[in-house]
């Protein structure tokens, strides 16, 4: 499959496209907390994810595709 954007006789792949397959969990319990402890509200942190991606499209060098990994997340509100 071949997708044309703008540029004459330039081809764009799906192959560059990067995706994973896994899951994860969200939480707001920092909010929860920030009335026990002010250091959260203080610098503004809501949430926490942690996501497990089971499947990478890319992988790092020397990586396989499938392989137990896990990312964290913060979310800083304003």
């Amino acid at each position: 499959m071949q997708v044309k954007f703008g540029v004459k006789n330039e081809r764009t792949s799906f192959k560059n496209i990067k995706y994973d397959l896994g899951f994860g969990i969200k939480t707001d319990l920092i909010k929860q907390m920030s009335s026990i402890t002010n250091i959260f509200s203080e610098i503004g942190l809501n949430t926490i994810r942690v996501d497990f991606p089971i499947y990478v499209s890319h992988p790092l060098n020397g990586e396989k595709r499938a392989k137990f990994r896990w990312v964290i997340g913060f979310d800083i509100g304003f």
